[in-house]
């Protein structure tokens, strides 16, 4: 330690000027109490933003949530409509096969000569309809065979 810290300061400029007033120090504490009640209403208006923002977000994730359910449930439902279309679409593939080849088997068998039909029909044990014994009776005409049994009315 040198002889020159024990030497009083001969600058005034450099020492600043106290006085200890109990006004001043009143004035200075009021000061810092007005500058930590602004601060203090700042932070309280910077937090309320801040829980009305999460509340935000919290209610967007929960609609976002609910969308996803709902898509996903639209995801399912088209997925089984899917799986039904793509069994019909088999199932119709199956019977067009089958009817292709149904065709194609009629189409190689021996056609039917019709003029021939017609005259076996006109003469022989087979009829056609219109020339049927059957068709010349009256409508009121009752079959032997059920004549015979009793009336279920009776």
């Amino acid at each position: 330690m040198s002889i020159t810290a024990y030497l009083p300061r001969l600058s005034s400029a450099a020492r600043p000027t106290r006085r200890h007033r109990a006004s001043d120090e009143v004035k200075r504490l009021r000061a810092k109490n007005r500058k930590l009640s602004e601060w203090k209403a700042q932070a309280d208006a910077y937090f309320e933003r801040l829980r009305a923002d999460r509340q935000a977000v919290y209610a967007s994730l929960q609609f976002a949530e609910h969308a996803r359910q709902a898509a996903e449930q639209i995801v399912v439902e088209q997925e089984r409509q899917i799986r039904d279309l793509k069994r019909q679409l088999g199932e119709a593939k199956r019977r067009l096969e089958i009817g292709v080849l149904a065709e194609a088997a009629a189409a190689e068998t021996q056609e039917l000569d019709v003029s021939s039909l017609r005259e076996r029909f006109a003469e022989g044990p087979v009829y056609a309809l219109h020339q049927s014994p059957m068709a010349r009776r009256k409508p009121d005409h009752v079959p032997a065979w059920v004549k015979d049994q009793p009336d279920p009315a009776a």
